[in-house]
Parts: C-alpha cells; structure tokens; sequence
C-alpha cells in the first residue's frame, strides 16, 4: 500500500526528481539507524512504511518523466512529419478493421478500413546528413494492407507521419496520450503509414531469442484455431486463451457489454484460474506425485502469462500461482492477504503505471470480493445448511446434492463476491450497471470453462494432428453457440443494463474504504451500529451535497454554454438558470463515435442524465452522426429538426432510428420560439417556413437565438452566402455578445456583414484546423477555437461573461 500511494503521489503532485532521492536516502538512513539504535518496533515500521512510499515516488517519477536526449518523443509534436525510421517490430502485429458505425445508414458514405499496427523499437532515424542513432518506441499504424505480413523480431524501414498524440480536450474524455505512455514499453509517439509499401523488411531474427520462439509458437497456435473450428467459434476461441479478441464482431462484444460479461471474453485471472483447477485435477486423478503436478503447474501457468504478453490480469493470477505453489514447495505457510500484496508490488516493479489500468483495478478488486466477501455471503444466506453439513457424516447426506450442490453454491457466492467488488469501478470507468451481470455469470461460467478446456487440449493436440483435436473442437464450437444464444437473448431483455452518471473519484475511493471498515470492524473494535452510523453520515453528505449544489446552481441566475472540442463538426450544450438542458448538434466528421467517446463523457461528467431539447441544425453527418449513441445513454425528451431533414437522403435513417427508439421529433421554423426552456428566450431566425431552390441544405440550418439576462448568442450551423443573406434581411435585431461562426469558419464573401451586424464580443469556431478569421472578424472581437484550445465554457449572466478553456484556464473576467 506504501509502495503504491507514493506511485499515486508523484503522479498527482510530481515532486521534484532531487527531492525524492534526498527524502528517500534521508528516510532509509533514519531507518537503519532506528533498527540498530533505538530498536523500537513501531517506528521502524513506521519508517519502512515511509521508505516504500517514498521508493514508489521515485520509480514512478523516473519510469515516467525521464527519458534520454535522443527519444524519438524530443523530434515529435502535435503536427505530423514525414520520417524515415528504422527499428524492431517488439510485439507481435495486430489486425483490425475499423468500421465507424454499427448503423448501417452512418456508413453510407465511409467504408470499413484495415489496420494492422505494431510497437516498433527505433534505432535510427533519416536526416539530411544520413543516418543518425534515436531511441524509444513508436506505434506504427499501417492502413490498406489484407494481412499481416510482419512479425516480432524483424528490423524494418518504415515511411510515414510521425506525431505526438493529442491528449483529452474535453472534460471526461479519454486520455489516449496517457494510455499509450503507460503502456509496457512506454510508447509517447504515433506513426501513420498510408500503405505497406511503405514498410520493408531489412532483416530477419532480430530482438529477445526467448521472446521469438514465445511468439513462434503463439503464431502456431492460432493458426491452430483457424484450421480446426468454424470462422466464428475460431475468433471466441482465439480471444478466450490467446487473447486476440480483434477479429471478434463488434455485435458479439457489444452483446457481452450490455450484459456485464465482458470479462469472460477479456483473457484474464479467471482462465488461468481455469487451466490451473483443470491440470491440478487431472494430474491428481493419474496419481502423479503432488511435487511434480506443483512444478508442471508453475512451469505451464508462466509459458500461457508469456503467450498471452504478460497482461496485467493475466499477470498477477500468474504471479498468485507460483506464489501459492511455491509456498508448497518450500514447506512454508501461505495467506491469501500476502500472496495478493506480493503480487501486486511485483507487478508494479514490473510496471508502476499498471496502477491506474482499469484493468488492473479491476482484477484486484475481484480477487479481494472472491476471497473475502464470498465467504461472508455464503455464511449470510446459507448460514444454516452449512451447520448441518457439518454436523451431518457422509451417509445422511444425499450424494448428488453431495457432489454438485457445495461447488454450484460456492460459484455462485464467488460470481456475487467478484460483482459486488468491481461494480464500482464499472460504474466509474465505464458508467454502466448491469443488475443481470451475476446471474449470467453464474450460467455461462460452465460454458465458458468448456470451450477455454477445449481450447487448452486444442492447441497441443492439433499441433500433433488436427483429425485428433476435431472432438474437442465440435465440443468447444457448441458451447460457443450455446453462449452466445444466451448473452445475445439477455442482451435484448429490457433493463439489463443501463447508463448512469458515476461519482467522482474522491467518493469512490471513500465508498471503497467503508467497505474495509465494515469487513475488518471486529479487528479495529467498531461496533455494527457505529459502522452503519458511518455509513449513513457518509451516505448523507453524498446525497445532500448533490442537491444542494444543483439548488445552488440553479439560483445562480447564470446561463452556461460549452463549445465542445469535435475536430471538424459541431456540439454545443446550452444549460439553462433553471436546470434545463439543450443540445446543439452532436457529430463529427471522421470514423470515430462523438457520441460515445467526447459528448457522453462530457455529459456524465457534468451529472446530466437527461437532455430536454436536441436541435440538429441540417442534414449533413458531422451534425448529427453522434447522436444515437447519446439516445441509447441518456434520456432524450424531444429532438427538433428543420423541414428540409426530412427531405435528406443522408439523414433518413436518423428520422428512423428516432422513430424506433419512440423520441418525439419536432419541426421548427422561422418566427418559432421554443417552450419548455425556462429561464431564457429561445428563437429560430432561420430557415424560413418554405425553403426557396436557392438555399442548400448549409443554408437552411437551423439558426437559433438565445437571449438571457440582456445577453445574446447566435448558433448559426452552417449557413453560407445565401443564409447570411436571409438572416440580414429578416428584420430580427441580431446584436449577439456570443456568435458561432458560420460554416466552421469557413471563409464566406459576405460573413464580414453578418459579425458587424451581430457586434460579438467572441467568435466561437469548431473546426478540424486553424483558420485564420482576422479579416473577417470586427474589432474587439475575440476568437475562440476548440481545435486550440479544447472544450470552451462561458458563463452568461447580466452582468457579464466569463469565459474559460478546458486547455488553458480562465481568458477574461468581467
């Protein structure tokens, strides 16, 4: 626990690197001196404590913020550069297809694009004057390619755009930069490769020897797979014991998602836990020596953590094995609490940044609910039968209920113990909560242990001959399908699963702590009632605290608007002085989900559950192709469109799907002055009642404006020449302080007449690029643009605006 939270420490505080080693030797020279001095117990712990912590600290700050003069990172930045490099491929390449919407009528006009890509360990780099030595390691994405043609070990010249990944430019998104920077290896820069010609190979049968026979045979071993089972049992058995789950259907994964079951397809703790039961039981029943079945078991467990690339999960049940078994071997005690500490600290030696993994997290957090809480559900809820088992001999007991009954009974208090110890985090990381996840473990758990046993005498068998594995491979590919019927229909059950937003990680690490505090209370001498009472204050403040700062808000008087950073499109959440929420636009252009990764995080990440108004300005995707994704995570009281939506072919399908879901859609025109928005007044200056030939689909965007506390914004989507036409001459006084400019700011012949009729004091422009708009903004105006400066939040109040960025603070005051 020492060594970890001075991991959390330098990465919350980042210390300073001479300060670290001054404190750490000053602590472990105090703590020798206690030891052959003073020879006081307590403060030598005390000290030890100290010097772990401090020993944390420091293996983090230089695993993550030292690097040499000549990493690859140093020659990078956010922009692409074309770069020669050469180097070694270090893991074994990975193939996927990147399709941009499971709705087909999103796809209409973006095909399906395959990837291959591979960590490569750079050696030198092309300069002008020749070669020249660099270091660290790039992540090579190459597009267009039909299959792998690389491997780990080979030296190749690669030809592409070099770049360091942007980090999260929104509140509540992602941070891909970081995931890759915690990674083992540390990977800090991207490459784009366009096509495979332009990747050669210079040489064969380079890297780690071990590592190249290791990843030999795991090439076999799929190829093993392929040839033995159908196409799609291939892929599951594939995922469940090499963990290569990029060809599974993403309709198969979401289907595991919704259901809570997404960990039996994620290769994890529990197959080991699996081939270990399985070989332990066999060997026993063929009377080996129990010695040597110990040896076999750390030997095979450590050659499967290897095939599988040493994952976290994958990792510390491996690491639990040999300490467990090991123990055995060495005719000394064993202890759940010390084998999952030794795990975990070895794991964090091995990599530290392994502490902030959600899957990582998540493992802990099961193994801790499978060892204590399943014991204590069990004593809960059949607290009696286990009394008269025990009381009862071997004859009074039936012997079915004998044999089956205890291992049914402990699974499923095991599933119970795993869901109840990582709900949390499910719920933080991924917003979800499956109330069906427990039952539908305890029923495919069988299934499951099928098809990985199948899978384990597969791969050893079919090396030797295919014809031999085939009754193991039908068996396996029945169980596949059975499993999927199952996940598949609970999936479509109503309820299953839903969205919510989480709390933040202040109270998450709270809630998890009152969960030791009332497993341990008999060891610290807390009394039920004084744990419950605990529970409840805590519980209060939590939940009050909530309502009092919504009240609070709403009292405030203020209206809040967000620009939200989307690259080239449009996403703009308006909240209201009375709690009310209104969205315009949600899309992108690009193969990504706005919706699923930028808009929803966003909005949970704000507490918002429900959206009372979605207004999509016009028919073209990157206003609107974010937007099922936000239906299917939050509650969506009315969507308003324009007539001329109905008239797109493009965006058909989203009237469609809207329809389907049961979302009340709504037309609104010029001279509409939407209700049900209190607070504030909402009009639609654009487009007009009959829409004439001459204006496009950008023209007739729906234009709204927003007046509260004397204030004005102006949403203008995408109008054009012939849009900022009919809006000068409508009549409406358009004097705004907040304008989103037209078109992404794009330059327009006449946008200069529209800004000088508006008189904004800010410009907001969301768009993939800069975009110089000095000679067409008035003076005094200033531009705001996301692509720069992230998510943009201005606070609108009659008494001025503030304005700040995600990437940069507060911009001006009152």
């Amino acid at each position: 626990m020492a060594f970890a939270a001075g991991i959390v420490l330098d990465k919350s505080i980042q210390l300073p690197l001479i300060l670290l080693l001054g404190l750490a030797v000053g602590v472990l020279a105090f703590c020798w001196c206690v030891l052959f001095a003073w020879r006081s117990g307590l403060l030598y712990m005390t000290t030890c404590l100290a010097a772990a912590f401090l020993a944390g600290a420091f293996y983090h700050h230089v695993s993550f913020y030292s690097r040499p003069a000549d990493h690859i990172v140093n020659l990078s930045t956010g922009d692409k550069r074309l770069m020669r490099l050469r180097g070694i491929i270090m893991d074994m390449p990975t193939e996927r297809w990147m399709v941009p919407s499971p709705l087909p009528w999103l796809q209409l006009k973006t095909r399906g694009v395959n990837n291959i890509r591979f960590p490569l360990k750079v050696e030198e780099m092309e300069g002008k004057t020749g070669w020249h030595k660099v270091g660290g390691v790039v992540l090579v994405n190459i597009y267009g390619m039909e299959s792998p043609q690389y491997r780990y070990g080979q030296r190749v010249e690669v030809l592409g755009s070099v770049f360091v990944p942007y980090g999260p430019t929104n509140p509540g998104q992602f941070d891909y930069r970081r995931y890759l920077q915690r990674r083992k290896p540390s990977i800090r820069v991207l490459m784009t490769v366009e096509n495979a010609g332009n990747v050669g190979v210079i040489e064969e049968g380079c890297g780690n020897v071990f590592f190249r026979g290791v990843y030999g045979l795991k090439e076999r071993f799929a190829g093993v797979i392929r040839s033995s089972a159908l196409p799609g049992s291939a892929t599951t058995l594939a995922g469940l014991i090499l963990g290569s789950r990029e060809e599974i259907p993403r309709e198969v994964i979401q289907d595991f998602i919704r259901t809570g079951t997404l960990h039996f397809l994620a290769i994890s703790g529990l197959h080991v836990g699996i081939l270990v039961l399985s070989i332990y039981s066999l060997l026993l029943f063929l009377r080996v020596p129990k010695r040597v079945v110990v040896l076999l078991i750390i030997v095979l467990v450590s050659v499967y953590a290897l095939l599988t690339g040493l994952r976290p999960p994958v990792l510390r049940a491996t690491l639990m094995v040999v300490f467990v078994f090991g123990a055995y071997l060495v005719r000394r005690q064993w202890d759940f609490a010390s084998g999952i500490a030794a795990a975990v600290l070895v794991m964090l030696i091995w990599n530290p940044f392994d502490l902030f993994n959600v899957g990582f997290q998540l493992s802990v957090a099961g193994v801790l609910g499978i060892v204590y809480l399943s014991p204590r559900i069990e004593s809960l809820v059949w607290g009696d039968s286990l009394l008269v088992e025990r009381l009862q001999s071997e004859d009074e007991r039936p012997q079915l209920y004998h044999k089956l009954w205890p291992y049914l009974r402990m699974w499923i208090c095991i599933s119970l113990g795993a869901w109840i110890a990582t709900s949390p985090l499910i719920l933080y990381y991924f917003h979800r909560i499956v109330p069906l996840g427990a039952a539908l473990s305890v029923i495919i758990f069988p299934l499951i242990w099928i098809i990985t046993v199948c899978g384990f005498i597969i791969l050893p068998v079919g090396l030797i001959s295919p014809l031999l594995a085939t009754p193991f491979t039908y068996v396996a590919q029945a169980a596949d399908m059975v499993t999927k019927a199952i996940i598949s229909a609970a999936s479509s059950i109503p309820g299953c699963s839903f969205y919510s937003p989480a709390p933040s990680w202040p109270w998450l690490v709270v809630l998890y702590a009152l969960a030791v505090l009332f497993m341990l209370r008999g060891a610290v001498g807390l009394r039920l009632g004084y744990v419950v009472g605990i529970c409840l204050i805590v519980g209060n403040v939590y939940l009050y605290g909530h309502i009092i700062g919504g009240v609070l808000c709403k009292e405030d008087g203020a209206l809040w608007l967000t620009g939200l950073d989307v690259r080239h499109g449009s996403c703009t959440l308006i909240q209201f002085p009375d709690g009310k929420n209104m969205l315009y636009d949600a899309g992108k252009r690009g193969r990504s989900d706005v919706g699923e990764r930028v808009v929803a995080p966003f909005l949970w990440h704000m507490g918002i559950r429900t959206l009372d108004a979605v207004v999509i300005s016009h028919g073209d995707a990157d206003h609107y192709n974010g937007l099922p994704s936000l239906i299917e995570r939050f509650r969506v009281r009315k969507v308003l469109v324009s007539e001329q939506l109905f008239h797109s072919t493009d965006a058909g399908g989203l009237l469609e799907f809207l329809t389907g879901k049961g979302v009340p859609i709504e037309v609104i025109e010029k001279g509409t002055e939407l209700e049900g928005l209190g607070g504030a007044t909402v009009r639609v200056l654009n487009p007009p009642p009959r829409v004439t030939g001459r204006l496009s689909s950008n023209d007739a965007s729906c234009v709204l404006m927003i007046e509260c506390g004397g204030r004005g914004i102006l949403l203008c989507g995408d109008i054009e020449r012939h849009g900022i036409e009919a809006l000068l001459d409508s009549g409406y006084d358009l004097t705004a302080d907040v304008v989103q400019a037209p078109h992404h700011g794009n330059r327009i012949s006449n946008v200069a007449d529209l800004y000088t009729a508006v008189r904004p004091q800010y410009i907001l422009v969301s768009a993939g690029s800069t975009k110089d708009l000095s000679a067409q903004r008035p003076e005094g105006s200033l531009v705001l643009q996301t692509h720069e400066m992230g998510a943009l939040f201005l606070k609108v109040e009659k008494r001025g605006i503030k304005a700040w960025t995600y990437n940069g603070g507060r911009i001006v005051g009152d």
